[in-house]
């Protein structure tokens, strides 16, 4: 956007940049406050021209000037204004940024007080959970070594029983050809 110049009644009016803070650049020329100071300037002359009798053209004139030089006062004081503004805006900029440059330096060195409290509830997790984990691993190796014990009685047991029925097995077949044999010598003796 350029500079606009805006004329008046032959007056020149020069642009007043502004900006609030929003983003957006904007130019004011003051054209309205202008008018308005005209408008006001009209109702005072037809006032005054009521009230004196005749001298209302030199207080119009008057008026004039003086609303002129008053719009030129407030445009150095908006002006001023406007630095004054720049300035303290720039000011907190560096001091939030050193604000924050200087936190972030605390917690890089573990001093944050925003940083220490959190840390220190991570880390009593931490021990809870390194706690609960290590009793959890011992009650999982006690239920391991059950199971192991268990399953190695219950294989001996059926160790066990299996050599019985083997064994009782095996003694019955002997019993079974030893009894065959006692018959056979008995057949072949009394034969």
């Amino acid at each position: 956007a350029g500079v606009v110049v805006r004329m008046s009644k032959s007056r020149l009016t020069p642009s007043v940049y502004s900006d609030d803070g929003d983003g957006d650049n904007e130019i004011e020329s003051g054209s309205d406050n202008e008018e308005n100071d005209e408008t006001n300037v009209d109702k005072k002359s037809s006032g005054d021209e009521s009230s004196d009798d005749g001298s209302g053209s030199d207080s119009s004139d008057m008026d004039v000037e003086d609303c002129e030089k008053r719009r030129e006062e407030y445009i150095e004081d908006l002006t001023e204004l406007e630095n004054q503004f720049t300035i303290l805006r720039e000011q907190l900029y560096r001091e939030r940024l050193t604000q924050i440059e200087s936190k972030l330096s605390e917690v890089k060195a573990g001093r944050a007080v925003e940083y220490i409290q959190p840390l220190e509830e991570l880390q009593e997790n931490m021990r809870i959970q390194l706690e609960v984990g290590t009793i959890l691993r011992q009650y999982r190796q006690c239920n391991i070594q059950c199971k192991f014990e268990a399953e190695e009685l219950a294989s001996k047991q059926n160790y066990e029983s299996e050599k019985k029925m083997v064994y009782d097995a095996v003694k019955a077949d002997l019993e079974e050809k030893i009894r065959r044999l006692e018959e056979d010598k008995n057949n072949v003796d009394f034969s």
